[in-house]
């Protein structure tokens, strides 16, 4: 075997080689750089389809999360809907009984200014007196712990 070296520096196993074989080399280190570049581009779009999915995961999750809150919202509102209810038919109840029995003594007041009566007079401004002084919710307190318990309320 002749030295490692010729000439113009060029290894010896070049020699052996013909042109036609050193450019079939050089084409295949040529696709073998360019597979390798081309690995790189695709384990880089890898990444990022792998970040695109993990934000659209975030993504869904968020609108799970929103429909969520907005099912809640839904339910609170039919909850306060209800419970708006129940003090208007609560009020009314309580009013509508007042009402009749102030107009009641105001009728006797009337008929007592009539008929001159004064007893009658004195007792109807007595009862007027009374149920005007009187705390149509003696027990509000009780009531409104049982409207937020959620406990079944019946209204006479």
């Amino acid at each position: 075997m002749k030295g490692v070296n010729d000439d113009n520096g060029q290894g010896s196993l070049l020699k052996f080689f013909d042109s036609e074989d050193i450019k079939a080399i050089e084409t295949l280190k040529s696709g073998v750089e360019e597979i390798s570049r081309l690995q790189g581009e695709t384990t880089n779009l890898l990444g990022q389809t792998a970040n695109i999915t993990g934000n659209l995961a975030n993504i869904a999750s968020s609108a799970a999360a929103i429909r969520q809150s907005d099912n809640n919202v839904l339910v609170m509102s039919q909850t306060i809907a209800a419970k708006k209810e129940m003090f208007k038919d609560f009020l009314n109840s309580t009013f509508s009984g007042r009402d009749k029995a102030i107009d009641a003594f105001i009728g006797q007041i009337e008929n007592g200014a009539k008929s001159n009566n004064i007893e009658l007079i004195l007792k109807a401004m007595d009862g007027l007196t009374t149920i005007v002084a009187t705390n149509p919710w003696p027990d509000f307190n009780s009531f409104k712990k049982l409207i937020d318990s959620g406990g079944e309320i019946e209204l006479f």
